[in-house]
């Protein structure tokens, strides 16, 4: 947020494509779950649609440093993980 809100900017201009870092270790995390024999849940649908990140989710701004959850956006992840943990 710090570098792509400006005067001239909107929300679109703080979208960005899932990083090629991530899929790397998307692929080692599901590998070392199914290895382990664990369920790997895959957190990128809670981040991102069609390949595209955004910065702040309705109101809310999901990293606070480009990197870390903001602390209103983690709590917003709550019920998903709920759901996760305790499926109906």
């Amino acid at each position: 947020l710090q570098d792509c809100v400006t005067v001239q900017s909107g929300p679109r201009d703080c979208v960005r494509k899932v990083p090629g870092t991530w899929t790397a270790v998307h692929t080692a995390e599901q590998a070392a779950a199914t290895a382990a024999g664990a369920t790997y849940v895959d957190p990128l649908p809670w981040f991102c649609f069609e390949e595209r990140c955004p910065a702040v989710v309705g109101s809310t701004p999901v990293y606070w440093d480009g990197i870390h959850l903001t602390a209103t956006y983690a709590r917003s992840l709550a019920p998903k993980l709920a759901a996760v943990f305790s499926p109906t």
